[in-house]
């Protein structure tokens, strides 16, 4: 996350702009808020999202690499650098621990995602998939934005394992296979293109996110790619 710790002054060009963010709560219900200030602080986050009283409230910024780092109230981080920005604002007063391959950590929030908890552990490697140890059911396999809740009765263990570095995405109905990780759009269609999909870098890519419903994607927007992904790619109407 790009941090500014110090007054930053916004371009003349960016003054009077709506700026989109969606902010969630404890039940990961999204919801879009605008804001007008491009580098907000955690206290107009939380006052976003309907709070008045910051008093016990956490806010967490859903990084592009799955991890959710929290940002402090007088804390600055720039909206406007990269597509939606995504924010979680939970009342939390307390830590919760989890243990990754031994190494007993701490978090302030009872959510936390696979990205996170890679990167709490300091293995934050593209190549390592997170594993949920379970004793009732089978151990499960975490993308980097899954969420586990800390929250239950004993502590949540952890483990890393390999995992293969290239996956399969669709654009158009055309499969191929792309690197794992986060890319921009740009960089989707580009490769979706060298796989012999016929679009060009200047369509516009959207993400199939249920059934009838799409997510634009911009050519600077970041997007981890999962496995079975489907993008659209169709021609811009509206250049000439």
């Amino acid at each position: 996350m790009t941090v500014l710790e110090n007054q930053v002054s916004s371009p003349d060009e960016l003054r009077g702009q709506k700026w989109p963010v969606e902010i969630a709560g404890a039940n990961l219900s999204f919801n879009r808020y605008v804001l007008r200030d491009p580098v907000p602080s955690g206290l107009q986050i939380i006052a976003a999202a309907g709070h008045r009283d910051p008093t016990g409230y956490i806010v967490l910024q859903w990084l592009p690499d799955g991890a959710l780092e929290e940002l402090r109230l007088e804390e600055l981080t720039d909206v406007a650098a990269r597509g939606i920005e995504r924010f979680i604002v939970v009342e939390s007063d307390r830590s919760f621990r989890l243990e990754v391959e031994g190494l007993r950590l701490e978090w302030p929030c009872a959510l936390i995602t696979a990205g996170t908890v890679k990167v709490l552990a300091g293995r934050n490697e593209e190549s390592l998939a997170v594993v949920l140890e379970r004793q009732d059911h089978p151990d499960q396999v975490l993308d980097e934005d899954d969420i586990v809740d800390l929250s239950a009765a004993g502590v949540e263990k952890f483990r890393l394992k390999p995992r293969p570095g290239q996956i399969e995405i669709s654009v158009n109905g055309k499969s191929f296979m792309i690197r794992r990780g986060v890319h921009t759009g740009l960089e989707i269609k580009q490769a979706a293109i060298d796989a012999g999909v016929v679009i060009q870098l200047d369509f516009v890519l959207s993400l199939e996110t249920g059934v009838g419903q799409t997510r634009i994607i911009g050519d600077r927007d970041r997007v981890r790619v999962k496995p079975g992904q489907k993008f659209l790619a169709i021609a811009d109407d509206d250049n000439s």
